[in-house]
């Protein structure tokens, strides 16, 4: 299997850190909101009409509520979009982000390119043969230096 390239592991890291992220933050708002649109018709209506379940989360029954007050259909509609348009931005938001952030990483690992391939470049150039001439240069030029400093 071939490897991903740098950028794609970047890229692929953001995307998981902000989707991890951004799911965590819609579960606390929206439960949160929930709660707190669940609250607000209680009060409205006057009874005890918010249920809180077993692990403590609290939720708005419109059976509990007498079928001709308006307040409880508008309400129960409002938390369905609530929850629907929370995801859609979660999704959005994780989208773009990674997005952004291939392009992002590939901008920036552009002198890291370059750099490589001046690499390459040079790698490519030398044999053995031109490194062993260029051992004999040195050692022949610090000869040099050091008859011009003696003398």
């Amino acid at each position: 299997m071939k490897r991903l390239s740098l950028q794609w592991r970047i890229t692929l890291m953001t995307v998981l850190l902000i989707g991890i992220t951004c799911v965590a933050m819609n579960l606390l708002l929206c439960s949160s909101g929930v709660y707190y649109m669940d609250t607000i018709a209680d009060s409205l209506q006057g009874g005890s009409t918010v249920i809180l379940n077993d692990g403590g989360a609290a939720s708005f029954d419109p059976q509990l509520i007498a079928p001709n007050e308006d307040l409880t259909i508008i309400v129960d509609g409002v938390q369905g979009r609530f929850r629907t348009t929370n995801w859609y931005i979660t999704a959005a938001v994780t989208m773009l982000s990674g997005i952004l952030a291939y392009f992002v990483s590939g901008r920036a690992l552009k002198p890291l390119r370059s750099f490589t391939s001046q690499v390459e470049q040079v790698q490519l150039g030398f044999s053995p043969r031109s490194i062993l001439m260029c051992d004999r240069r040195l050692r022949s030029f610090s000869r040099f230096c050091a008859s011009r400093r003696s003398g």
